[in-house]
């Protein structure tokens, strides 16, 4: 069984210099290595050029490309029977290709998907580690071996033009499509380079969800975003609406109203769906819920109480307590139940910290919301997977005898 690695990389020298060292350590070397190199410098070819390296090395230089396009590029200069994946910020465990190759041989699988462990540098990271990814490990493209016949099919190529999400959503592709998949039992790709603080935390939370939301994945998080969208709609419009006095005359019952403007949007977003390749699912019964319930909570003083302050049924300031357990709710859930199942150890999150976590986690889902708004409304077909341009120049460097030999191209 053959192997080609392929490495996207972009301006991360010093992470791929790390990376690569620990490829050529595997207890079962690749038998190419194929860069796809969209730095603006030259420092990663420099490197391949003043080393000497056993293994033929296939470099490509490109002007700009996302991750996505990076590999596909890769796929299209791979020759080998397995194709193998790592980012240039994903190191490798020494046994990783030789128990990937071994699996997928004993099981006669078709894919084995990597397992990632993230790793902290400072207290930051360690924080950020507990709201997002905690200590258990997470299948991931990085890392990931596939049988390289399954790229004659163009459908199961990368997406190329979005920053962030692609490998999620071509993991996903995958599985759909029925293909023997399998993934180890054990860590097989470290991860150490998460934001090192708030605003570098920020700035990538953010830009990330702009292009994960023009892809078909984490749907359920983006019905949520939406439903929060259609219920301040349905909260406004029935009010400028009513301000008309034809309109009144012939609607009498404000709650009629909502209920009526509810199904209006709903049922143009259900026509928007009808775009949506994947199956409609019941998370919109979340969503009525959600609305229903912000509705009748909004309303509860004058509908159920009256506006009666002495009534059983009156409840002082019932938004704000609402709103108050939403958020008390989020920090609790995002700060301590879920660092828990994710194995993050108890000792950490007490007495503080897990307040600290779930003020993060809810931060920075606050700074994820604008991306997901939009990719909520913007259906997946107009993301397309562009074909390789087949004239494209490749710089090939065979090293058989040596990088400095005759054989050097």
């Amino acid at each position: 069984m053959t192997i080609s690695l392929i490495i996207p990389t972009k301006n991360d020298y010093k992470e791929f210099k790390v990376t690569f060292l620990n490829v050529l350590k595997q207890t079962l070397p690749p038998d190419e290595i194929i860069i796809v190199d969209s730095s603006n410098n030259n420092s990663i070819k420099n490197f391949i050029n003043e080393n000497n390296i056993d293994i033929p090395i296939k470099y490509k230089k490109v002007n700009f490309a996302f991750p996505g396009k990076a590999r596909n590029i890769g796929i299209s200069m791979a020759s080998k029977e397995f194709i193998a994946f790592l980012d240039a910020k994903t190191i490798p465990e020494k046994f990783w290709l030789e128990d990937s190759i071994k699996k997928i041989k004993d099981g006669d699988f078709d894919i084995c998907f990597g397992n990632t462990k993230f790793l902290y540098k400072n207290y930051f990271q360690k924080l950020l580690r507990a709201t997002s990814y905690g200590s258990i490990l997470h299948i991931t493209t990085p890392g990931t071996i596939i049988k390289r016949n399954i790229f004659q099919n163009k459908n199961y190529l990368f997406i190329e033009n979005v920053k962030a999400g692609e490998d999620i959503e071509w993991r996903e592709r995958l599985i759909d499509a029925n293909f023997k998949v399998t993934n180890l039992n054990h860590i097989t790709i470290k991860y150490n380079s998460l934001p090192v603080n708030i605003v570098e935390a920020s700035k990538k939370y953010f830009l990330y969800s702009l292009d994960t939301a023009f892809v078909d994945v984490q749907k359920n998080i983006k019905f949520i975003y939406l439903s929060i969208l259609l219920f301040f709609l349905i909260l406004t419009i029935p009010k400028s609406i009513l301000q008309f006095d034809y309109i009144q005359q012939y609607i009498h019952n404000s709650f009629k109203f909502y209920i009526i403007s509810f199904l209006f949007f709903l049922t143009i977003y259900i026509i928007l769906l009808s775009f949506w390749p994947k199956k409609f699912k019941s998370i919109f019964f979340n969503i009525i819920i959600t609305i229903l319930l912000g509705y009748f909570i909004y309303n509860w003083n004058g509908n159920i109480a009256f506006w009666v302050e002495n009534s059983l049924f009156y409840i002082p300031h019932i938004s704000k307590i609402f709103i108050s357990l939403i958020l008390v709710s989020s920090i609790t859930i995002r700060g301590l139940i879920l660092p828990i199942s994710r194995n993050i150890k108890k000792i950490f999150l007490f007495p503080f910290n897990w307040i600290i976590i779930g003020l993060l986690g809810l931060f920075l889902d606050l700074i994820k919301v604008p991306g997901y708004l939009t990719g909520s409304l913007i259906p997946s077909f107009l993301i397309k997977i562009n074909e390789n341009k087949k004239n494209e120049n490749n710089i090939v460097f065979f090293t058989k005898y040596e990088i400095k030999s005759a054989s050097y191209r």
